[in-house]
Parts: C-alpha cells; sequence; structure tokens
C-alpha cells in the first residue's frame, strides 16, 4: 500500500547576532493512506535523511524515531533528536550548499520504509550568518595622549573636563588599591568594610530549598534524604511526573549498548516497554500494558486480557512452566492446535480444527512396547459409581470411579499427585481397556460360535441318520 504524507510545519529557528547553531529543528506531517484517509493512532517508523546539493544528492545525516500518529494522523519529531543512523548533524556546513529533506515510513513501525520523497529546506533551520560568521575583523586601539583619548582609525576625545591629565582628580596615589581577605564567611577590605557570605557558601554542598531538597553528601545526590546510598536516594512525598510525549525513559549501557525504553503511546494510554541489542538502533516491543488492563508480550495490539506474540513454533517462544526442580519444564505453544511438550517430547495437542484432545502417540515417542494382558476379569471387579464434588456450590451429580478402588485393579490408570496428596484417573485409558475387553468378548463370541456351528452340523446328521 502506498502511503501519502503532507508537511504541515517544516523549520522553525531563530538566532541572534554571533549566535550557535541549534541541535535541532522541529518537523510535523500527516501519514495518510493511498485513499487520502489519515493514519489514525498508529505505531510508525520514521526514518529522516539530509540530502546534499538535490533530491537524490550524496547523504549527509540520517536518524530513525519511533512515533505514534495522533486522532487526526499527525505526526512530529525534532530532526537532530533520534537516533542516530549516520553522520554527524553537528558538522553540517548549511552555507555550503543547498540541502534537501528525505523522509521515509513504515506504517507497522518497523523498518520497512515506504520512500515519500525529499523536498528543499528552502530556510536554513537556523541563521547561516550566526552559525558560520567569525568574530570579524573590526577591532582597533584605543590611545591616551595627555587627556585626549583616539581611535586607531580616526577621531579623538578631549577629557581635559573630566581630568587634568597629570593626576587621578584627589591627588592622592596610594589610596586606590586595597587588599581583599576571607575569614570564613566574612569578605573584608583593607580600609574597613565586610560582607557576611554565609547565605552564599555551603561547606554542606546542599541546594537550599524549603526542606533540603536537594544534597550531595557522601559522592551520592539525594533528593530529600540527607544520606544518600548507592549513588542516589530518593524519598518522595509526591507523585513523580515524566511526559512522554517529550522523550522516554533508557536504561542501559552507553556507546549504543544493549538497551530498555520505556514510553507511552496512544497519547499516553498505554505503557511499552522496549529492548535494543547492542549495535543496533532500532527497538523492539516487549512489553505493553494498556490502559483497560491488558498484556501483551512481543507485540502491541491486545487481542485479549493476555496476549502473547510467538517468534515462531519451536520450544521456548511460548509459555514455560518451570518448578525449579530437577523435572523437566512444560512449554505451551501455538502451532495451529494447542501444544504441550513435557521436557523436548510431545504429550498432548487440543486441535484447532475439532477442539479434540490428543495425546501424544506417535511409535518413536515410545519403548517397552508389549501387548495389554487380559482385562475382561480385572473390567469386572470395578465399581461405577455416582458422587458430588466437595466445596462445589450447586454441585451435580457426576459419574466415574474412585481413584482408591482402581488402583489395585488398574494401578497404570491411577495417578498419585504429590503436591496436592490426592489421586487422580486416567480416564482416556479406560477407552483401551474397553478395547480390550470388546477384544476378548468377540473371541469368546467366536469361539462359541464355531462351536454352535458344529453342534449344528453334528444335530444335522443325526437327524439324516434318523430319517433313514
Amino acid at each position: 500500500m502506498q502511503f501519502l504524507y503532507t508537511l504541515l510545519l517544516t523549520v522553525v529557528f531563530s538566532a541572534g547576532l554571533f549566535a550557535q547553531a541549534p541541535a535541532a529543528f522541529k518537523f510535523q506531517a500527516v501519514a495518510r493512506d493511498d485513499g487520502n484517509n489519515p493514519l489514525v493512532s498508529q505505531n510508525i517508523g520514521v526514518r529522516v535523511s539530509l540530502l546534499r546539493g538535490s533530491d537524490s544528492g550524496s547523504l549527509e545525516y540520517s536518524e530513525r524515531h519511533e512515533l505514534v500518529t495522533t486522532a487526526l494522523g499527525v505526526f512530529d519529531l525534532q530532526v537532530g533528536g533520534g537516533d542516530v543512523l549516520s553522520g554527524d548533524m553537528s558538522g553540517i556546513d548549511w552555507g555550503g550548499d543547498s540541502y534537501y529533506l528525505k523522509v521515509d515510513i513504515d506504517p507497522g513501525g518497523g523498518t520497512n520504509y515506504v520512500n515519500m520523497g525529499a523536498t528543499q529546506l528552502l530556510s536554513v533551520p537556523y541563521a547561516l550568518y550566526a552559525a558560520n560568521a567569525e568574530g570579524g575583523s573590526d577591532d582597533q586601539q584605543l590611545t591616551l595622549s595627555g587627556t585626549d583619548l583616539s581611535i586607531e582609525d580616526g577621531n579623538s576625545v578631549d577629557l581635559s573636563t573630566l581630568q587634568d591629565g597629570v593626576d587621578d582628580a584627589d591627588a592622592d596615589p596610594t589610596n586606590e588599591i586595597q587588599q581583599l581577605s576571607l575569614n570564613g564567611n566574612t569578605l573584608s577590605l583593607t580600609d574597613g568594610g565586610d560582607v557576611d557570605l554565609s547565605p552564599y557558601l555551603n561547606t554542606a554542598l546542599w541546594t537550599e530549598g524549603s526542606n533540603n531538597e536537594i544534597s550531595y553528601a557522601g559522592g551520592g545526590v539525594g533528593i530529600r534524604v540527607s544520606d544518600p546510598e548507592d549513588g542516589m536516594g530518593l524519598h518522595l512525598g509526591d507523585d513523580v511526573f515524566l511526559q512522554s510525549n517529550l522523550g522516554a525513559f533508557i536504561i542501559g549501557y552507553p556507546d549504543n549498548g544493549n538497551r530498555w525504553r520505556l514510553a507511552t503511546q496512544k497519547s499516553g494510554e498505554d505503557l511499552l516497554f522496549r529492548s535494543k541489542p547492542e549495535g543496533q538502533n532500532s527497538y523492539n516491543s516487549r512489553f505493553n500494558f494498556t490502559q483497560d488492563g491488558k498484556l501483551v508480550v512481543n507485540g502491541t495490539s491486545a487481542t485479549g486480557r493476555l496476549t502473547i506474540f510467538q517468534e515462531g513454533q519451536s520450544l521456548g517462544t511460548g509459555l514455560v512452566f518451570d518448578d525449579g526442580t530437577a523435572n523437566e519444564v512444560w512449554h505451551v505453544t501455538h502451532g495451529f492446535g494447542l501444544r504441550f511438550h513435557y521436557g523436548n517430547s510431545l504429550r498432548a495437542t487440543i486441535s484447532a480444527n475439532n477442539g479434540a484432545y490428543i495425546q501424544g502417540s506417535d511409535r518413536k515417542l515410545k519403548r517397552d512396547i508389549a501387548d495389554l494382558g487380559a482385562v475382561t476379569d480385572r473390567l469386572m471387579r470395578l465399581r461405577p459409581t455416582t458422587y458430588l464434588y466437595k466445596n462445589v456450590e450447586n454441585a451435580t451429580s457426576t459419574i466415574g470411579f474412585v481413584a482408591q478402588e482402581v488402583q489395585p485393579v488398574f494401578p497404570e490408570l491411577v495417578h498419585y499427585m504429590e503436591a496436592d496428596d490426592t489421586y487422580g484417573l486416567n480416564y482416556a485409558g479406560f477407552g483401551v481397556i474397553a478395547v480390550k475387553a470388546i477384544q476378548e468378548q468377540q473371541e469368546t463370541i467366536d469361539a462359541q460360535t464355531k462351536q454352535i456351528e458344529d453342534l449344528e452340523a453334528r444335530l444335522a446328521r443325526l437327524e439324516a441318520m434318523l430319517g433313514k
């Protein structure tokens, strides 16, 4: 799909005489789809490039931004404030050539960019003269000869009305110089007069406020804490507000190392945790907490109270349950059906086609395969029952067996859950028992049928003999 953008605000700048170039300038645009509809409240990835000389000129600088459009499809950024991809913006010679701003957008928030084109910066983002001009060569020398004060390139001023050019007007050449001395917090002059500097001196390195808000004791920084621990101490009596539309909270290693980025999206509705590996510039979504209490793992779109986006169907990409013992871990993964692995072995699947519970039964999963012995006699010893479960309000009658009664007959179908100190039954295994019992009954029926056929044949022969 081709996406369009509409430029709303290109550059805002101001400069004073001999001012320095700003580190960034603002840019604002509207992202639209090919139907001219704005992309509303959508995560987008934006790559901004500065080209020299023409709209296809050499790349001087590029950076990436991860943004969320507003309800009108508007997004804004600061060119010079993104994650640097190449170049150094502070080294650009704005007065040496024309420059073009090229914008690429990925409407999915990644790096699959669509080229939006380039437009010339008709006004350089700051005053060229202020950024590049030197101090000039207007320095001139002042000369005092008697009472005439003259400037190097001409013109002079007669100072005879102010002093005679010989003395300093008070006839005392010894009283002009005095000595300053500091004793504690008191600054004194030789000939008298002193100033108390205690309001301005603080040997405890406190930045004073109504309650000594900030301290630097012991080499640490404390906010409402006079003795900070571990580099920084905070005692917060009120909330701390971070305005996330102006930036994000990033923690990690310097020099483009491993980092985590904490920010909001959808005008502050969702709290998004992203991370990036060392050496890369783009962040990947890891956790997203929505305002209505939903959690998304490895994505940004919540489709339920807990949404997990797998990176594949291999083990370790879904849920993992580990009890911290020598037991193998359980893996729950999505692969059209819902799969359950104990360690690396498939144990069961719930079919997405019809919801059937499918137990892993492949020959390669099994060992010590043997025929099941006779079951009919044992099956007749079982006692089918009806019962109610305890601690269940409005419980309804259930049919089944009591595990302790089944254990001496079919111990293979009884399981003891140590963590709960209770016994359970593998009811699915009774299907195999039933098949075996039917087979045994069929063998009996077949034998009886053969016997009946033999008896009928004998009877027929006897009747034939009597008939003669």
